[in-house]
């Protein structure tokens, strides 16, 4: 018997229905932006009500890392305050969950999506600022 999901804390959310929730965000990302192949290097962000700190998060994410070219991949966790129209609008690539279902499920959702532009390199950054884009450099190096 599998084990049931941890509880409202944590980084996985139980959600009934969490599956189909990110089933029909998976198919709306891929009705949008098609199918890969992206950009040699993706910048995942996975986000929740960040709309104060996502458009600059994202602008400071170089076109270039490591002299390969990047694209910004936003996983959006069921924000309710317009984080991924933000997102959208400073026109990076956004998968929109319908409801939050934690930062956990959030990001595989988004390596999956990633996986399948294909890229070399998967690098991870928060929504609310707390890293520095410039570190990409050296990570991806």
């Amino acid at each position: 018997m599998p084990e049931p999901e941890r509880a409202t804390s944590g980084a996985v959310r139980a959600h009934p229905g969490a599956e189909a929730v990110a089933a029909a965000a998976v198919d709306s990302f891929r009705a949008e932006y098609g199918a890969g192949p992206g950009a040699p290097v993706l910048v995942l962000i996975a986000a929740l009500n960040e709309v104060d700190s996502i458009a600059g998060v994202v602008a400071s994410i170089p076109p270039a890392v490591a002299g390969l070219p990047a694209e910004c991949l936003v996983s959006d966790d069921g924000s309710t305050d317009g984080t991924a129209e933000k997102a959208r609008a400073a026109g990076v690539l956004v998968c929109r969950l319908g409801a939050n279902l934690g930062q956990g499920r959030a990001l595989r959702v988004g390596y999956r999506l990633a996986g399948e532009r294909r890229p070399t390199v998967i690098a991870t950054m928060d929504g609310d600022g707390q890293f520095d884009a410039a570190e990409l450099e050296r990570l991806v190096e």
